[in-house]
């Protein structure tokens, strides 16, 4: 397999397995190169460590998963984060936003698609 093929392997391993521990020898293995060289040529392709993708990766699955209307703490949980707080720090810091507001957005919206007022309140009219 030649070096974009593995590196699609590897990001494909990382997509299945976001709710589960992921280390990088595991990762580096499945590349079939050394650590230190695939930490390098990983950074040079993606523009970021492993780790940063990997960690955006579940970011990105659990606004997906609050949007659906999960809890924010279970889904803290399901991605590896230890407390909410911890959660809340790195989603706001990827986002730029809390997942709260998120999850609130999400209820007016819902709010806004089955009531008359929804013109008035998300249109600005």
């Amino acid at each position: 397999m030649d070096m974009k093929g593995n590196l699609n392997a590897v990001l494909q391993y990382i997509d299945e397995n976001l709710c589960e521990t992921i280390s990088l020898n595991e990762l580096a293995n499945i590349a079939g190169y050394s650590e230190y060289y695939f930490t390098r040529l990983f950074k040079a392709n993606m523009n970021v460590t492993v780790m940063e993708y990997a960690c955006r990766r579940r970011l990105i699955k659990a606004l997906e998963d609050i949007l659906a209307g999960k809890k924010i703490i279970d889904t803290a949980m399901k991605y590896g984060w230890q407390s909410h707080s911890g959660f809340t720090k790195t989603f706001n810091r990827e986002f730029g936003f809390s997942p709260s507001l998120l999850r609130a957005m999400t209820i007016i919206c819902s709010y806004c698609k089955n009531s008359e007022s929804r013109y008035r309140f998300c249109n600005g009219r």
